[in-house]
């Protein structure tokens, strides 16, 4: 018995690292997926666009749930007493607005399309660091999914795995006002 464990668990450890390491060697690359590992080298361009097959799930039924929520636009507001120093070593009782919690209603999906489409999303990664040694390589996970269940956005994410220095990951801050992906890599400081 304790064979048969060992034996599963080593063939479960293989499959593991059989995911294929992409080497990013030109300025765009295309994969079949939805999430790799990419190895930047020393010849990797600082500027590369990654290209994706991402699965996109439809809503098929919609549904209104009631969620639990602080909110000043949805709740209003309810004024609470405080105990506020007048500054001549009195005190004087003061409100303070805060935002109600209640059930505020939103549609949700209630059943999923069975039938996937993919659909191609890019993301532009900018290597702000500095150039590696010719034997050198740094890896990274990376994924492209589905903004969310019913959307049609595409989102990214770049996880370091083994760097040589130790790095972010920062997101583009404009990139939702001009629907680009871009992400920049650079030493964490």
């Amino acid at each position: 018995m304790l064979k048969k464990l060992l034996i599963i668990g080593l063939v479960l450890s293989f499959n593991a690292f059989a995911e294929e390491v992409v080497t990013l060697n030109s300025k765009n690359i295309s994969l079949p997926s939805d999430e790799a590992v990419i190895a930047r080298t020393s010849e990797t361009p600082s500027i590369v666009n990654i290209t994706f097959n991402v699965p996109m799930y439809t809503c098929e039924e919609y549904e209104i749930r009631e969620f639990i929520k602080t909110s000043r636009l949805h709740c209003g507001v309810e004024r609470q007493p405080i105990v506020v120093s007048d500054g001549r070593g009195g005190s004087r009782i003061d409100y303070k607005k805060m935002p109600r919690t209640c059930l505020v209603p939103l549609q949700a999906c209630a059943k999923y399309s069975s039938e996937v489409k993919y659909q191609k999303g890019t993301v532009q990664i900018n290597f702000n660091l500095p150039g590696l040694e010719v034997h050198d390589a740094e890896t990274y996970s990376i994924k492209a999914m589905q903004q969310n269940k019913h959307g049609k956005n595409i989102t990214f994410s770049v996880e370091p795995v083994e760097t040589v220095t130790e790095q972010v990951v920062l997101r583009n801050r404009f990139s939702r006002i001009f629907k680009s992906n871009v992400l920049t890599i650079q030493e964490k400081r």
